[in-house]
């Protein structure tokens, strides 16, 4: 198929997931009055990229064919762990996919599969470094008294869940760089085992603290446009459908503690029952 020249002509070009078009003016009335050969530059557009073709046209010199240039490939971008991470954390957890980031970042799922394994790895990787970089902002210095050891672990580890915010469900430890953000753990396992505490009994207070530090992080980021928590209108209502004679110190409480969750006052109070409960054991162990 031929075309004449100075007419406008349309050429789809595929240039990998871009369909481009090629355009070549109207020059009809320049032909005639330059009366010989002339030379059309056309800049046609690949991927972000210039590139131009050249050719020869006279006036009444049919074209049959027309050279497309290929954009050249150019080195792949050059991506680390640091750079996935900080791309991840711009976007939602929840709906993250390795597809999702990759065109984030600009670059083929290939490409990022080198790095990260799958998603879980990916979520893990993100979380691990939220907490682990909210942890190293609080300077830790272990303490050997096993009171403020404890104290220490749960208010880092409130603070780095708060950090994290949506990550938090997410964090896993998949280098050995993300053990520093077990230091403070570990510090206060030793302390609680130097005052007497079994291995296990230790554990089991860590554990319990780490539960604590993670629902008083969530009870203090729920909104509470009214002062009061979300669901406690709820439980009212179905506290009023009850037979009166029922749940009568629920319905006294309702409303009137609330707003202390996730506060220090309820985080601290936690914390005392705990410590209270730890010196039992030792006064046990030793009798």
């Amino acid at each position: 198929m031929g075309y004449q020249c100075g007419e406008a002509l349309e050429t789809p070009v595929e240039s990998g997931n871009l369909a481009l078009s090629v355009i070549f003016p109207a020059v009809v009335k320049k032909i005639e009055a330059m009366k010989a050969s002339v030379k059309f530059t056309v800049a046609s557009q690949y991927a972000g990229r210039g590139a131009a073709s050249t050719m020869e046209c006279s006036k009444g010199v049919a074209m049959t064919s027309v050279e497309s240039v290929k954009p050249r490939r150019g080195r792949p971008r050059r991506i680390d762990r640091e750079r996935i991470i900080e791309a991840a954390k711009v976007l939602d957890p929840e709906t993250l996919t390795m597809q999702a980031l990759a065109e984030e970042m600009g670059v083929d799922r290939k490409t990022l599969h080198y790095h990260v394994d799958n998603r879980e790895s990916l979520l893990k990787m993100v979380a691990a470094d939220a907490f682990r970089e909210a942890v190293g902002s609080h300077h830790f210095i272990p303490e050997k008294d096993w009171r403020k050891a404890i104290r220490s672990f749960a208010h880092i580890t409130r603070d780095a869940v708060m950090a994290a915010g949506a990550w938090a469900s997410f964090v896993g430890y998949e280098t050995e760089e993300d053990l520093e953000a077990l230091r403070p753990a570990e510090a206060a396992a030793e302390a609680l085992v130097a005052a007497g505490l079994s291995e296990a009994d230790a554990g089991r207070v860590i554990a319990m603290l780490a539960g604590l530090a993670f629902t008083s992080a969530t009870d203090r980021s729920i909104p509470k446009p009214t002062g009061r928590h979300p669901q406690e209108p709820v439980l009212e209502h179905l506290l009023e459908k009850a037979p009166t004679e029922e749940f009568t110190l629920l319905r006294k409480l309702v409303g009137g503690r609330s707003s202390e969750l996730g506060t220090e006052e309820q985080f601290a109070f936690n914390l005392e029952i705990v410590s209270l409960g730890i010196e039992r054991m030792l006064e046990t162990k030793q009798s």
